[in-house]
């Protein structure tokens, strides 16, 4: 008798446990624990190489000196072409080549280096005329060109964001074609002069502002001045028909200012 009731006892709770479980709701998935990745860090560390555009205004300053001669030797004569000779003048050409660079970034300060080379069309010239003491009328005209300029420079700044504001100086290299054309009336037909070429190392410093539109891609506008030192040319000047002569030393010093946008394409990952 115990044992039936014992057995229908534990049925009806078995079932009615049953029961209760099926309208139980069920255990809630487990929870993962997720932590977001921080976002990106942007660097200026890395090389890069680019092109860019710009203009360059050069100005020449120039002087002439005349030693006294078989031709003109009266010292108010050797002064008139001296003056004649002597002034300056600023020509401005398009600028435009490629550049290579490296910057390491530590906090909010970029080191770097940067080399650089472009082709330009500056010409500056003076030309001087006059009359000698003779009646006879002169021309003097001394000229500059460059057909190209290179650069070595460090660069310093501070990195805001995207954006990279810094200065630059080093050393800047170019061949420098100098020349000096004199003609007077005095005795006949009387030309002469000189045309000397060297390539000149001088310094250069500036500043510009870069900023990285794209991952790989930054834009920069930048400004440099640069100076080379004096390049002399000497020259013979001789009257055809009477075959007197003169000696004549001509001196120029340059500098150039170059105001330029340019792009640059970053190698590898900038993060």
């Amino acid at each position: 008798m115990k044992q039936s009731l014992f057995a229908t006892v534990a049925a009806v709770v078995f079932t009615g446990g049953s029961a209760l479980a099926a309208d139980f709701p069920g255990t809630p998935p487990p929870v993962y624990s997720y932590k977001a990745s921080p976002p990106a860090y942007f660097t200026w560390t890395g090389c890069y190489i680019g092109g860019n555009v710009g203009a360059a205004s050069a100005r020449g300053r120039f002087a002439t000196t005349f030693d006294s001669g078989t031709h003109l030797s009266a010292q108010t004569n050797l002064d008139r072409v001296d003056a004649a000779g002597t002034g300056s003048h600023r020509a401005t050409s398009l600028i435009g080549g490629g550049q290579v660079g490296c910057n390491v970034q530590a906090g909010a300060f970029v080191l770097g280096a940067e080399g650089d080379f472009s082709g330009l069309a500056t010409r500056p010239s003076i030309t001087g005329t006059g009359v000698l003491t003779t009646g006879d009328s002169f021309s003097i005209t001394n000229s500059l060109k460059n057909d190209w300029l290179a650069t070595a420079r460090g660069r310093a700044g501070f990195a805001i964001g995207s954006s990279l504001i810094y200065v630059t100086g080093g050393a800047a290299f170019s061949e420098l074609h100098y020349s000096q054309v004199y003609t007077d009336t005095l005795g006949g037909p009387t030309t002469g002069g000189f045309n000397v070429s060297h390539t000149k190392t001088g310094w250069t410093i500036g500043g510009g502002w870069e900023y990285a539109v794209l991952p790989n891609w930054s834009i920069k506008a930048e400004y440099l001045h640069v100076r080379f030192s004096s390049l002399s040319g000497t020259g013979l000047i001789t009257a055809a028909g009477s075959g007197t002569t003169n000696v004549t030393h001509g001196t120029v010093r340059e500098d150039i200012d170059i105001a330029r946008v340019g792009l640059n394409y970053r190698l590898g990952s900038p993060y």
